[in-house]
């Protein structure tokens, strides 16, 4: 069969679409209410698996078609009006609706040369998507077309939880116990750590389409009755490092937007005395415009706890239904869990707007984990799976087994640094803040394993590099980088530009500006190595202060953004609301933290250091994969999960990329192969 390569994602694709017909008429019911008509929806069509069956013996392919009517981005089961299902060569059912339009391919045809179908999702005459299914050759190939066949399934091994309207994929890593707390909990918990006894892993079916259109209804939710367990574990873990549950809940005035309700989860939890916890932030990242965002706090546990009494600690104050909601049946600790007082907390949210006019009638997906500190980069890698966000969907939704090949250009991991220091007066107070920012990324880089270069400058009026030594304003001296940012100063200017200086610093005759800027008449960034652009500042940017013209700076749209540039902030916290340096972070896939959280810095720094690396060990992903089923290879051989953060291959949830490491690392010609699955 043909392998599928996806470039642009297929939910992408389908919001582009939908997109193209909002500018209908409304109707109102009878009550005033509006309600939309069939220009106003967007016209989704999926293509899913077809399981190997009685009807079809070697599998097939469905594709559905329906309007969004909800407008929730997604092809609901009771949307569907239109499906097609092809198999074995013969189309064994089609609906005949007036949405899909079936057209036979001849053998030798530009689209199949060995024939097949093509079916197209068709609206007042316009063809928005369209699906090329060929028939499979006798040596067991098909012919590329897009969006076709299925690839060669993993073997990586998925288990789900549910809670009451969406399925979440868990990691191999994880044990979910067939027993669940209840109460006012809608979720389930799970843990990782060391075995008792090491099972061989079970080879794991690819999610096929549904065989109707009924709520597909998975393991370990709470109390709902209509959810079954299913998909257990046999694992029995002889001690538990790593404690997460995912939780479904109305949003019960913890925000508007899953950023918002993050910063309230913090504040419940540093504000309940109960716990004696406190949780500072790390850094902060979103996926999905907003939709879906994650942070990674420091959590202090005064008297210290097991990881099990912390995660049961944080499902009863921020996984109930309502407030003053009972959980019961929490597990108890195992004997053999060692008490902490430093986690390493992270918690995801999916923000589900119920498309009210009150924002206290959403809905939410938490999705928390927490660690000992000293255990970090053990689980790191899978937590990040787990936490990511994008392994939520709503049950039922079609899956599509997909693959991806990369032939490397070059086996560099190449890394380039730019550092932009404030220097104003006001940051008199956060020089040794600036010391120990250095201090935690020279502690990184040291071990990092990467080809790495750093640049420094300031905020101030005139754009230069710093060059401690005099000896090239780059350096992977790293006591000659820690020098050129303490010796910074604060005599520099009190109009602070770190956005306007890096971007003039990074300007390139090259890419079309008009001039070079210091940064890229030095020769930097170096070809094939990313760009990582790390701004430390106590006050908001004043871009529009230096901007020609006055102009206004544009998180979304500029050049950190259209060249692939990361952007790290670590700013005021008090100051983040009104500085654009948090919002361009997130917009280039890179995080910010708190410039006066110094105890934080360490992991700050190592979140910089494990997105960084050379482009050509840096496998971007489609928007809708599930990490969780990720399966990597290197010129056919199996590329283990990395389990120390410096060999095999690790998962980069913001930037949604795969790295390579250590031993791992690919060179020039080799052929990395990564098979997935897609939620549609």
């Amino acid at each position: 069969m043909n392998k599928v390569r996806f470039g642009r994602s297929a939910l992408a694709a389908a919001v582009a679409a939908s997109s193209l017909s909002l500018s209908g008429c409304w109707l109102t019911d009878n009550d005033g209410a509006y309600i939309p008509d069939d220009d106003d929806m967007g016209l989704f069509a999926v293509a899913g698996n077809i399981p190997a069956n009685g009807v079809c013996p070697e599998g097939g392919r469905e594709i559905a078609a329906g309007l969004d009517a909800n407008f929730n981005s997604i092809l609901d089961a009771d949307e569907i009006t239109d499906r097609v299902q092809i198999c074995s060569g013969t189309v064994v059912e089609n609906m005949d609706g007036d949405l899909l339009r079936v057209t036979t391919l001849d053998t030798g045809s530009e689209r199949c040369a060995s024939g097949g179908y093509l079916v197209e999702a068709v609206r007042d005459g316009t063809v928005e998507k369209s699906f090329d299914v060929c028939n499979v050759v006798p040596d067991g190939n098909a012919d590329t077309g897009e969006d076709t066949s299925t690839p060669e399934e993993n073997t990586t091994e998925v288990e789900t939880v549910a809670t009451g309207s969406v399925a979440v994929s868990v990691p191999a890593e994880f044990d979910v116990p067939e027993e669940q707390p209840g109460g006012d909990f809608d979720g389930a918990m799970m843990f990782a750590g060391s075995s008792e006894a090491v099972a061989e892993p079970a080879s794991v079916q690819a999610f096929a389409a549904p065989a109707t259109s009924e709520p597909v209804r998975m393991a370990f939710a709470s109390s709902a009755s209509t959810m079954e367990a299913t998909n257990t574990t046999a694992s029995s873990l002889a001690t538990r490092e790593v404690a997460s549950f995912v939780a479904e809940r109305p949003v019960m005035s913890a925000g508007s937007d899953a950023g918002e309700v993050l910063q309230n989860f913090t504040s419940q939890i540093n504000t309940n005395t109960d716990l004696n916890m406190r949780a500072a932030n790390v850094s902060t990242g979103q996926l999905f415009g907003g939709i879906i965002y994650n942070g990674v706090y420091t959590l202090s546990v005064t008297n210290g706890a097991k990881p099990t009494e912390v995660a049961n600690a944080l499902v009863s104050l921020l996984g109930v239904n309502a407030v003053g909601g009972e959980v019961t049946g929490l597990p108890a600790s195992l004997a053999s869990e060692t008490p902490e007082t430093d986690f390493r907390l992270f918690m995801t949210v999916v923000y589900q707007d119920q498309g009210t006019a009150e924002a206290d009638d959403d809905k939410l997906v938490l999705i928390a984990s927490v660690t000992p500190a000293a255990k970090l980069n053990t689980w790191e890698n899978a937590i990040s799976r787990l936490n990511s966000g994008r392994n939520v969907s709503a049950p039922g939704v079609t899956r599509t087994a997909g693959e991806q090949q990369f032939t490397v250009e070059g086996g560099s991991n190449l890394a380039d640094f730019l550092f932009v220091i404030d220097n104003s007066g006001s940051m008199s107070d956060d020089q040794q803040s600036l010391a120990d920012a250095a201090d935690s990324f020279v502690t990184v880089m040291q071990s990092s394993g990467l080809d790495f270069q750093i640049g420094t400058i300031n905020t101030g009026e005139t754009i230069e590099l710093a060059d401690t030594n005099e000896d090239g304003a780059f350096t992977n001296d790293l006591q000659e980088f820690r020098d050129d940012v303490v010796n910074q100063g604060t005599y520099g200017s009190a109009t602070e530009t770190g956005i306007y200086n890096a971007e003039q610093a990074l300007l390139s005759t090259a890419q079309g500006d008009a001039e070079d800027g210091v940064v890229t008449a030095e020769g930097y960034p170096r070809s094939g190595s990313s760009l990582s652009v790390v701004i430390l500042s106590d006050e908001p940017s004043q871009y529009t202060r230096r901007s020609a013209g006055g102009a206004e700076f544009d998180p979304q749209i500029n050049l950190f953004t259209e060249r692939g540039y990361t952007v790290y902030s670590l700013v005021d916290e008090n100051d983040a609301p009104n500085s654009q340096y948090d919002d361009l972070a997130l917009a280039t896939g890179g995080s910010f933290g708190n410039i006066g959280a110094t105890q934080d810095f360490s992991a700050f720094m190592e979140e910089i250091s494990k997105n960084a690396g050379g482009v050509s060990n840096r496998f971007e992903l489609p928007e809708n994969v599930d990490p969780v089923t990720i399966e990597v290879r290197k010129n056919g051989t199996v590329v283990p999960v990395s389990q120390d953060a410096q060999n095999g291959w690790i998962y980069r949830p913001l930037s949604n990329t795969v790295l390579l490491r250590g031993t791992a690392l690919p060179v020039g010609g080799d052929v990395i192969t990564i098979r997935y699955e897609v939620i549609n």
